[in-house]
């Protein structure tokens, strides 16, 4: 039985909010301060590395909670060794930064932190870190509305083009912050036991849509539309297992489409390019120019294969040949960069923690935040990012994991199938 303290929620608190949002609150700051980024970033990132190692030994040389061990870890431990022998064998004019960058960033940023999720929390604990990611979301959200509040006619928002020369919030940020600030404002009105006070659920609740719909507007990203409908789904549907929860769906079901009401109203008041490029996507020609760098997702992804291809034991490098850029896919990256082996252990890890984070929102829907976050993440790893940058797929995975290990998730699912 864990005994939780005063300090176990505050520690809980830091560890949720700096794995989420904690990074977008300091761009604003900077922002707002007009001071460069990295005078509030570096040392934040150095924080929070700081407070896993802290945890780690507290919860380890404590021994009061248990840890999970198993398979994905070993496929995750697995998976990053075979990454960083690529990151050593790659030419470096092959890579985006310097070989000691890449190393500092996937140990201090990615595999420290993340394991620290992989200790048992108790009831409590994820209560306030989920009250926690709420509200800083929505402080998070609210600075978007006040530093873009008076743009219009702004397309799609650009870095440092409306509020001060030091923004590093560029307009895929600012998009997949807004489709994770509605996929978390529908959990808010769906779960009745994160807040005390109904009002206070429900307040919040529509901030974060209102937050969410604005942010997607202005960044005018497709892939956070596309994250948005599928998340939304999965778990709407996943909560379905008796006539009221199905008619609870039906209300997530509705809160979508408000949602879905308020990013059209935003884009037409903000003129937002969002329409016309999504517009675009129904014609086949516009196919191939659905990608970053001006460079089409399908040449992308046909070039990731044909790299692949060319050494499939060991992966054909970290990043596409010619187009100097990775191929928006994370498991087409992960065969690319690491081989046939990478690309299983990568895959497996997916799927297996993506199976988990379904069984939380059906069978524990007070702990769906968990696992919503992770998919929106994984959605977003599918589509706008890479393997090595991405910090929130990581940490929300382990995330899935250390939750769904110790909360009887397994248990349950084998009580249903036995019925």
């Amino acid at each position: 039985m864990i005994k939780t303290t005063r300090y176990d929620k505050i520690f809980s608190m830091l560890q949720y909010v700096g794995a989420t949002f904690g990074f977008f609150g300091m761009l604003y700051a900077a922002v707002v301060l007009y001071i460069p980024s990295q005078l509030l970033t570096i040392p934040y990132r150095g924080g929070f590395l700081l407070l896993a190692v802290f945890l780690f030994f507290r919860y380890r040389i404590s021994q009061a909670r248990p840890m999970y061990s198993g398979v994905l870890v070993y496929a995750f431990v697995a998976f990053w060794i075979l990454y960083l022998v690529a990151i050593l064998i790659e030419p470096v004019d092959h890579l985006f930064q310097p070989k000691s960058t890449y190393l500092k960033l996937i140990a201090g940023g990615i595999l420290v932190p993340s394991i620290v999720f992989l200790f048992s929390k108790t009831a409590t604990e994820l209560r306030v870190g989920h009250q926690s990611v709420l509200c800083t979301c929505a402080m998070v959200g609210l600075c978007s509305f006040f530093l873009y509040g008076d743009a219009s006619g702004l397309g799609r928002a650009e870095k440092g083009e409306f509020i001060g020369d030091f923004v590093t919030l560029g307009p895929l940020q600012l998009s997949y912050l807004g489709s994770v600030s509605i996929l978390l404002g529908l959990n808010c009105f769906l779960d009745r036991q994160v807040f005390r006070w109904r009002v206070v659920r429900f307040v919040l609740a529509a901030l974060l849509l209102i937050f969410g719909a604005f942010q997607i507007s202005i960044g005018a990203s497709r892939g956070a539309v596309v994250a948005v409908v599928v998340v939304s789904f999965i778990v709407i549907f996943a909560r379905v297992r008796s006539t009221r929860s199905f008619f609870g769906s039906l209300g997530g079901l509705c809160i979508v489409v408000i949602a879905g009401g308020l990013v059209v109203v935003f884009s037409e008041n903000l003129g937002s390019a969002l329409f016309d490029r999504l517009m675009k996507m129904m014609y086949t020609q516009d196919a191939y120019t659905f990608g970053g760098h001006g460079i089409g997702r399908i040449y992308l992804y046909q070039a990731a294969i044909e790299q692949f291809l060319e050494r499939p034991l060991f992966g054909g490098g970290l990043s596409i040949r010619g187009m100097f850029t990775y191929p928006h896919n994370g498991i087409l990256e992960a065969f690319m960069a690491t081989g046939v082996l990478g690309g299983v252990l990568f895959t497996a890890y997916f799927f297996g923690v993506a199976r988990r984070a379904i069984l939380l929102v059906r069978y524990h829907p007070s702990l769906a935040w968990v696992s919503i976050l992770y998919l929106h993440y994984a959605v977003n790893i599918m589509f706008s990012s890479n393997l090595s940058s991405n910090t929130y797929f990581w940490y929300t995975s382990m995330m899935v994991i250390g939750v769904s290990e110790f909360c009887g998730v397994k248990e349950s699912d084998r009580h249903a199938k036995a019925r």
